[in-house]
C-alpha cells in the first residue's frame, strides 16, 4: 500500500510539474479566441479562474487589447 501511495504521489508530482513547464503560451486555456466559419468578427471566451485574484487578468498576454475591443 505504501508503494502505491508513493507511485501515485510521484505521478501526480510529475504531471503537475510538466503542466507548469509546457511550451504553451501564457494564459493558454484561460483566454480563447473564436474565429472563422463565417463569423464577421472574432469572439473571445474567458475561462474561469478560481484560485487567483482578479488582478491576475492584468498579467494575461493580450487581455487588455481584447477587452478594449469588446462591444457587448
Amino acid at each position: 500500500m505504501r508503494n502505491l501511495i508513493t507511485i501515485v504521489f510521484l505521478l501526480l508530482s510529475f504531471s503537475i510539474s510538466f503542466a507548469f513547464t509546457s511550451d504553451q503560451d501564457e494564459g493558454a486555456g484561460i483566454l480563447w479566441r473564436v474565429s472563422g466559419n463565417g463569423l464577421k468578427s472574432d469572439s473571445y471566451i474567458l475561462g474561469t479562474i478560481h484560485t487567483v485574484p482578479i488582478s491576475f487578468l492584468d498579467s494575461l498576454k493580450g487581455f487588455s487589447e481584447v477587452w478594449a475591443q469588446v462591444t457587448q
